[in-house]
C-alpha cells in the first residue's frame, strides 16, 4: 500500500514539473507571438492564452502516458480554471 502512495507523489511531481515547464517556457513564447492581439484587447486575450496552455498541458500529459489521464472538461470549466490559475499567479507575483 505504501508504494502506491509513493508512486502517486512521483506522478504528481512529474505533472507539476511538466506544467511548470509548459507555463514558464511555452507561455512566454506565446506571449511574445500574441503581443499585438493582447495590445488590441487590452490584455483580455491572456485568458485565452491560459486556456491554450492548459490544453497543451493536457495533451502532453496524456501523450506521456504516466498512468493518469488529464481531462479538463468543457470550455467553461477550462475558462474557470484559467481564471483561478491567473489569480494565483498574480497573488504569488505580488508576494514575491
Amino acid at each position: 500500500m505504501q508504494s502506491i502512495y509513493k508512486d502517486t507523489y512521483i506522478i504528481f511531481g512529474i505533472l507539476g514539473i511538466v506544467f511548470w515547464l509548459i507555463n514558464s517556457v511555452l507561455k512566454k513564447i506565446l506571449n511574445i507571438l500574441t503581443l499585438p492581439v493582447r495590445l488590441v484587447t487590452l490584455g483580455l486575450s491572456s485568458l485565452l492564452l491560459n486556456i491554450i496552455v492548459l490544453y497543451i498541458f493536457e495533451q502532453t500529459v496524456n501523450y506521456l502516458d504516466l498512468g493518469i489521464m488529464v481531462q479538463l472538461g468543457t470550455l467553461i470549466q477550462t475558462f474557470v480554471l484559467s481564471v483561478i490559475i491567473s489569480a494565483i499567479y498574480f497573488i504569488i507575483k505580488k508576494i514575491i
